[in-house]
This record gives structure tokens, C-alpha cells and sequence, in this order.
């Protein structure tokens, strides 16, 4: 055996391969049951898919607390256009340069435009469209 393989690793060309000794294979008979084995691989997948699918949850659940326009599923248009225009309106104001710029396109001052685009906040896409009960 080489001193590369005693280590766990295999040199292949330049890049190097974990290297697991048989000794550290998980031993399954095909006459057994995979229910009561700890290292079948159906556990491993079971478990690391449940493991994804909580993992995948919590994150998406952590950037709709964090960020409040991200959607769910039952966004609507009107909700995602709004958010977008919030979004792009408070971006706006809060860099100086693109404050100024948009202001001497508009021939006004920055304090006046600062203060409409702040006024067009509340509602940016006009009045919401009327619920439908379907």
C-alpha cells in the first residue's frame, strides 16, 4: 500500500481522490432487511433528503423574515410590481449621486425629489385592483 492511500487520499494526475479502505464500507447482506440498517444506503438518502428539504425550508423561511418583499406563492401581480417599484424607489433615495442625477433630469431639487419619491412610496403602482372570490 502507498503512503498516499494510508492517508486517505489517492494521487490521480493532479488532483487527488478520496480514497475510503474497504475496511470502512458499510457491510449489507442481500438475504437482510435494509429497515434496521443503520448505513443502507436508502437511510442515507432518506435522511439527507429530509435533512435538505428542512434545511431548504428554514432558509427560505429565515429570507422572508428578513427581507419582507421576497413572495410566496400566493403573490400577486400587483404585490410583485409593488415591491419592485418600493424597491427601486428606495434605491433611489438612498444613493446621492442617483438622487441627483434623476433630480436634474427632472430639473428639480434634490430635497423635492427626494420627498415625491418618498410620497410615491405609499401606493407606486396606483390604487390595488378589487378581490375577486373565486
Amino acid at each position: 500500500m502507498s503512503d498516499s492511500l494510508k492517508f486517505g487520499f489517492r494521487v490521480i494526475g493532479d488532483s487527488r481522490m478520496w480514497h475510503l479502505p474497504p475496511s470502512s464500507y458499510p457491510h449489507s447482506s442481500t438475504t437482510t432487511s435494509d429497515k434496521g440498517n443503520k448505513h443502507s444506503f436508502k437511510h442515507c438518502l432518506q435522511s439527507s433528503s429530509s435533512e435538505l428539504r428542512y434545511t431548504a425550508n428554514t432558509q427560505l423561511e429565515q429570507l422572508h423574515a428578513r427581507y419582507t418583499g421576497t413572495g410566496h406563492a400566493d403573490t400577486t401581480k400587483y404585490e410583485w410590481l409593488t415591491h419592485q417599484h418600493r424597491d427601486t424607489l428606495a434605491a433611489i433615495i438612498g444613493h446621492p449621486p442617483l438622487l441627483g442625477y434623476v433630480s436634474i433630469a427632472d430639473g428639480e431639487c434634490q430635497a423635492r425629489k427626494r420627498f415625491e419619491l418618498i410620497e410615491k412610496m405609499v401606493q407606486p403602482c396606483g390604487k390595488p385592483p378589487g378581490k375577486t372570490d373565486d
